[in-house]
């Protein structure tokens, strides 16, 4: 494969380029399905074996609202595929690097090999909101007695107020969560340089 950026000749299925660095595919997504290093989630939600000479090279770009709760997802294994998502993060032995695009929450973004996770590098764009939960529903836990007592509190504005203070890319940033906040022209640069960063990891 030819890479755009010096015109270097790479291997086939190369997600990078080995001259300088260059993206040469989408690293983390396989026909838009979320991918790990050796394994990935097909169209059903099924963890499958990724052929190893084309594995990712552990890049993931992460919008998660959360896991959906509920008895349908359960019986539809979302527990077991989340597990197993989480078990082959934790187990992949590649630079792994990820970019909050949006969403990220709970679980799930724990899930989608975050920081604690022992992702080498988290990048996030600006506007993305990262949490252990979306605004209502924290609002609703921190702020729940009041708004009972309280019926001139609004709802909405404390969700404002509580996202603008916990959710934001720069809090995630304080807290650890995130390494660098990016703007997203920027990703390709920097999944690049994570990489060529990581390389001999």
């Amino acid at each position: 494969m030819h890479c755009p950026e010096c015109g270097f000749v790479n291997g086939e299925g190369a997600n990078y380029c080995q001259k300088c660095g260059a993206f040469l595919a989408a690293v983390g997504e396989s026909g838009g399905n979320a991918t790990t290093a050796q394994y990935q989630l097909d169209d059903e939600g099924e963890l499958k074996p990724v052929d190893p000479e084309r594995a990712p090279d552990g890049g993931v770009l992460v919008d998660t609202p959360g896991f959906l709760p509920g008895s349908e997802q359960e019986a539809m294994g979302v527990i077991r595929h989340g597990a197993g998502l989480l078990h082959a993060f934790a187990e992949a032995t590649v630079p792994r690097v990820t970019v909050v695009l949006r969403k990220a929450f709970g679980g799930a973004y724990i899930t989608m090999n975050s920081k604690d996770l022992g992702a080498d590098v988290v990048f996030s764009w600006p506007n993305a909101q990262i949490g252990i939960m979306a605004a209502r529903q924290a609002v609703g836990i921190v702020h729940g007695r009041r708004l009972r007592e309280d019926e001139s509190l609004s709802r909405d504005d404390l969700a404002d107020a509580y996202a603008a203070e916990h959710l934001t890319a720069p809090a995630a940033a304080a807290s650890g969560w995130v390494d660098e906040v990016i703007d997203p022209e920027a990703s390709r640069e920097s999944l690049a340089w994570a990489l060529r960063s990581l390389r001999g990891r």
